[in-house]
């Protein structure tokens, strides 16, 4: 089931689905240089919806962050189990949404509730820290999305939570805010997980990210040919031009003869 709107951030649904998928209930796309996240925009450091006020992302806050997303030592299925619980409930504490973050102290003691929220709470810290529209983020190191990634590629991640991550992943992209992970690695965690309607849009996003590429490369290829005609030409034109100048010269020595 979704929560229809948790404080202003609508549509958020703890295991929904929007490119839908097989099997376990799964979500650069992501990744790849140059990807840009829509952001919304912030006029003052505290806004107000409702007459509730969002607060900002203060250094501490991203400390405590940065450690729950430590995933350095984790090996087992187990780890991973403690390390999404983690997570989770510290995004519900650090939200700066004021609907969202309240729901940390439940979901202390029902974990449920938590992942539940996930999502909701995600894009609440992603925005508080990562607004700026001028910012590429393809090109950062981003310690969640670092952990994300080793979550994805380790092959002892319980089905549950890589279902998890794979709905994040599409949710955050139906909601404009591309995350910057390997597209290829969310391809073949979807196919893993028998999403195939979401593993087809990842090889569609992959596949139409190498056309862009393969077209860049034929119009540099082009410039380049067109470059090396021209420097032919401008050889040519420089030869002829010589050539004139010694006829030029030797009639006007054979004349003064």
């Amino acid at each position: 089931g979704g929560v229809g709107g948790v404080g202003g951030v609508g549509g958020v649904g703890g295991h929904g689905h929007g490119h839908g998928g097989g099997g376990g209930g799964g979500n650069r796309p992501a990744s790849g240089s140059g990807i840009r996240s829509r952001r919304p925009q912030h006029t003052s450091k505290k806004k107000e919806q409702g007459g509730a006020v969002w607060t900002e992302i203060g250094q501490a806050q991203r400390d405590l962050l940065l450690k729950a997303c430590e995933y350095q030592k984790l090996t087992t299925g187990g780890d991973w189990t403690e390390w999404m619980r983690r997570v989770s409930v510290e995004l519900l504490r650090q939200s700066p949404c004021p609907y969202i973050q309240p729901c940390a102290t439940i979901a202390e003691v029902s974990q449920p509730l938590a992942y539940e929220l996930f999502n909701a709470a995600f894009i609440s810290v992603w925005n508080g820290l990562y607004f700026n529209e001028k910012r590429d983020l393809a090109l950062e190191d981003i310690p969640i999305i670092n952990a994300i990634e080793r979550a994805l590629s380790s092959p002892n991640l319980p089905q549950w939570i890589l279902n998890m991550l794979l709905n994040l992943a599409e949710f955050m992209e139906l909601q404009g805010e591309l995350l910057p992970l390997d597209i290829r690695l969310l391809g073949q965690q979807a196919q893993k997980s028998h999403a195939y309607a979401k593993c087809l849009h990842y090889k569609e996003v992959e596949f139409s990210g190498i056309e862009r590429l393969l077209t860049d490369t034929r119009v540099v290829e082009d410039e380049l040919e067109d470059s090396k005609a021209r420097d032919k030409a401008m050889a040519r034109a420089e030869a002829m031009a010589e050539a004139d100048n010694a006829a030029t010269a030797s009639y006007a020595s054979a004349s003064s003869s």
